[in-house]
């Protein structure tokens, strides 16, 4: 039993790691490498895993159900297509590879160790297919299309949670030592001090006025209401799915973008849910019943990231920047993605970042539905 079981406590702490990691972004060098995603995400952790908070609560629920797809929609306001043309070829190319080579290291990772996890292991492999694609929702979405047992299910998603933290670890300390191997870059690197005042110039003050922020956030709303409807009684597919596809819609053909405060808004729901995230990884749970399962994603994701960088910026020539966001999209979606492109100063790769982890979210569930009935096919 945890110290903090009142879900309205457990909310209060989600959003004073919010407030504390972004307050120390803008501030302090370390974070802003690690970037506020991390820092909450390991602080949410490592409250869960000292007692203090549960690893679910209503508070949990409340941000999956109804603040993730409330801030896609928000965040999504601001994403003109057009602006797409100079940074998105490259990164597009790049989590196509991505995709490819998710496929191929979970499924060999279903190979690898189906000695050691048993018969079921072509079901992790298909939710960790989804989950490298398009983030955690589409884990869960795979998970329950599968029929995965719940004890079982549980193994495979705390292992998942736990290895995309590593990952995404991983994947932010790349640009600083990758390009010593060869990798080419596309943009100015940023030193420290550039660096910072982008994320501040990035973050600058905006014209709000309580018209505009009416506006956005009756529509984002309503959006994530008629969503949440139509999954439950028209279409069964992730409310992400419908609220992604409107709010493109809704940016693309009225001049709601212009509206200032939405993006703000939706980043910081997005940093509940990092919280949120974190705050479900069981360490003590992934020792006892699901270290295999992760040493099998993480192999996954080691031959997947093998051919992303090898194939991508070894053959294609795709410069590392987009290469980078074309992984974080595909593991973090649409949440992880634009933080690091903000974190690192790749102003170009912000907005590409958003739209390559919606389209993860779109084709996720279906490529690990998918994968796993390949890795089902290739088991002996």
């Amino acid at each position: 039993m945890a110290l903090i079981e009142d879900p309205n406590l457990v909310m209060i702490v989600f959003v004073l790691l919010t407030l504390s990691g972004i307050w120390l972004q803008g501030r302090v060098e370390a974070i802003r490498r690690l970037s506020a995603a991390m820092y909450c995400i390991f602080g949410a952790m490592i409250l869960a895993n000292l007692g203090i908070i549960p690893t679910w609560s209503d508070a949990h629920s409340i941000i999956f159900t109804y603040i993730v797809p409330l801030s896609i929609a928000l965040v999504l306001f601001n994403a003109r297509l057009g602006e797409l043309k100079v940074a998105a070829p490259p990164a597009l190319k790049a989590f196509l590879i991505h995709i490819v080579g998710a496929i191929v290291g979970f499924c060999t990772g279903a190979l690898v160790f189906a000695k050691i996890i048993g018969p079921k292991v072509w079901q992790a492999a298909g939710v960790f297919i989804a989950g490298g694609i398009g983030g955690t929702v589409n884990n869960i979405a795979t998970g329950k299309a599968l029929g995965v047992e719940p004890g079982f299910f549980a193994s495979i998603l705390t292992a998942a949670m736990v290895g995309f933290t590593i990952y995404l670890i991983l994947l932010f300390s790349i640009p600083s030592w990758l390009p010593k191997f060869g990798f080419r870059l596309a943009y100015e690197e940023l030193d420290k001090v550039k660096a910072r005042e982008f994320y501040r110039t990035y973050w600058k003050a905006k014209s709000v006025n309580l018209e505009g922020i009416t506006v956005i956030l009756s529509v984002a709303i309503a959006l994530t209401a008629l969503s949440i409807f139509l999954k439950n009684n028209v279409l069964s597919i992730p409310v992400e799915i419908y609220v992604t596809t409107f709010a493109l819609i809704v940016a693309n053909l009225t001049k709601i973008g212009s509206i200032g405060g939405s993006e703000e808004m939706g980043t910081f729901g997005f940093h509940l849910f990092f919280a949120a995230v974190g705050g479900m990884v069981d360490i003590i749970t992934l020792i006892k019943t699901a270290p295999l399962l992760l040493l099998m994603y993480l192999f996954g994701l080691f031959i997947a990231s093998l051919i992303l960088f090898l194939v991508g910026g070894k053959v294609l020539k795709i410069p590392l920047e987009p290469i980078c966001i074309a992984g974080n999209a595909g593991v973090g979606g649409p949440t992880t993605a634009p933080v690091m492109a903000v974190a690192f100063g790749w102003k170009e790769l912000v907005l590409t970042g958003i739209v390559l982890g919606i389209f993860g979210y779109a084709i996720g569930t279906y490529l690990g539905i998918l994968g796993a009935y390949i890795a089902k096919a290739l088991l002996p």
